[in-house]
């Protein structure tokens, strides 16, 4: 009788046993692989700032309005150390911001007539026709900041991203300040834009939006009173020299005569092209692209805009002889 309990006690032992190793068993689950046995991997480890994450690299393209050559940004800092906005054939009036000329002889078709000096600041404004709308994979921004003699300064600031695959938007903004080696003659610029562009899926409707802003400042000193100035010992610093406009009892930094240039653009541009869309795939059939045959299209082009050109002289019955 004892020697058959103890056997039931050890049946119940191996049973109890048993159970608990098919309850072990069950609770390895199978790998990807299809192995049974495998140990899962711990999802705490898949953190999202590992250094484990695919490098893809960045592709970034633009194209301007009407034109369907893409191209890509220059990042590079080959030429940062040249004079910005003279290149190649402008001259200046001697300060950075200031009017600026080109040296070469070239014939304006975009307008008859006399421009009357409203383009003396094309060269830094923000113009609608020479726009860049972007394409790209990963947000992308550009900082840049100069510091020059008689602290000059250029600061420009680029961002651009995807809302989606076929819709990118992008803002820009420059700031240009330079006090000048003469007296009085500060210029101030602000310029800004901002573009869009959107292509549907299928290709037939397209978008270009963009806005610009521009505000062209510089105080007018009217020109130095003699050259004999600048063949004297006594004024190597260009701050000395009396200029024409110069008035201390208005201010010892700024000229009581500005010139200010200030204008704003919206324009939408948006076109439906009809004809035949095709799907057309790579190599291994892994990706594919659409791809438009154009028959016919219809385009809409709204623009609208705002120009002030102000000169003012705070202190005109001061030199009456001047005007």
């Amino acid at each position: 009788m004892l020697n058959a309990l103890s056997l039931i006690r050890r049946l119940f032992a191996v049973v109890v046993c048993w159970v608990i190793s098919i309850t072990v068993v069950a609770q390895i689950q199978p790998a990807n692989n299809g192995i049974v046995g495998t140990p899962a991997r711990d999802s705490n480890a898949a953190k999202s700032n590992n250094n484990k994450w695919k490098d893809e690299d960045t592709k970034i393209s633009y194209q301007q309005l009407l034109s369907e050559k893409v191209l890509s940004p220059d990042t590079s800092i080959h030429t940062m150390h040249r004079a910005a906005y003279s290149q190649p054939w402008y001259h200046n009036l001697g300060n950075l911001g200031s009017p600026i000329q080109s040296m070469l002889f070239r014939i304006d078709g975009e307008s008859a007539g006399p421009s009357l000096g409203y383009h003396v600041f094309d060269v830094y404004r923000a113009q609608l026709d020479s726009l860049k709308y972007f394409n790209t994979t990963r947000p992308y921004s550009v900082f840049a900041y100069q510091l020059g003699s008689k602290q000059e300064q250029l600061a420009s600031i680029l961002h651009t991203q995807n809302i989606k695959p076929n819709w990118n938007m992008a803002a820009h903004y420059d700031r240009l300040t330079s006090p000048g080696f003469y007296k009085v003659q500060r210029t101030t610029h602000d310029n800004a834009d901002f573009s869009t562009h959107y292509n549907s899926k299928n290709q037939h409707y397209e978008l270009f939006g963009a806005f610009v802003y521009n505000k062209e400042q510089q105080d007018e000193n009217g020109g130095i009173l003699a050259d004999s100035f600048l063949k004297s010992s006594l004024y190597t610093d260009r701050k000395t020299i009396a200029v024409r406009l110069q008035n201390d009892a208005y201010s010892a930094l700024r000229s009581p005569v500005t010139n200010m240039y200030r204008d704003a653009a919206v324009q939408l541009v948006h076109s439906y092209t009809f004809g035949h869309t095709d799907t057309i795939y790579n190599e291994d059939s892994t990706r594919f692209r659409l791809e438009l045959t154009p028959r016919f299209s219809i385009s809409h082009k709204l623009l609208m805009g705002t120009d002030k050109h102000e000169i003012k002289d705070k202190t005109p019955g001061n030199d009456s002889a001047y005007y």
